[in-house]
């Protein structure tokens, strides 16, 4: 009983940390036929000037980045078919690199359905930011 004290601290400080799950961010995989919609902070302001790419599953771009417009908005054009990331970033703002599931060829202009990408002001810390569509 004399050393309950120390062996608690003992299990919390050395064994309790290679148990618990890491500190790490997964994304859903989302399925978009077009790579279209508007970049907002947390509070649903949009961000102009932010720079979206969307990459191969190696993290190589497949196409030039594109900045949103003064009202958050962005269009992809020409993107490929497939698996991929939507990488976004911002200044002031985390880096974000969302999956994405490619099933159209985007030619158009109009944006059907827009994808939010909800961006948390860079702390260091990540897992803030997150993709939605309605």
């Amino acid at each position: 009983m004399k050393n309950f004290p120390l062996d608690v601290l003992l299990f919390v400080v050395v064994l309790l940390p290679t148990s618990a799950p890491a500190n790490s961010c997964s994304a859903k995989r989302i399925k978009v036929q077009q790579v279209c919609g508007i970049v907002v902070d947390l509070r649903g302001i949009p961000i102009p000037g932010a720079s979206l790419q969307v990459m191969n599953e190696k993290g190589a771009a497949t196409m030039p980045a594109v900045l949103s417009d003064g009202d958050g908005r962005f269009f992809l054009t020409d993107v490929e078919k497939g698996d991929a990331f939507l990488a976004t970033t911002a200044q002031y703002f985390d880096r974000l690199k969302w999956p994405l599931k490619i099933t159209g060829k985007t030619n158009g202009t109009q944006c059907k359905k827009p994808i939010f990408i909800h961006l948390s002001i860079a702390t260091g810390m990540g897992c803030g930011s997150w993709v939605d569509w309605k």
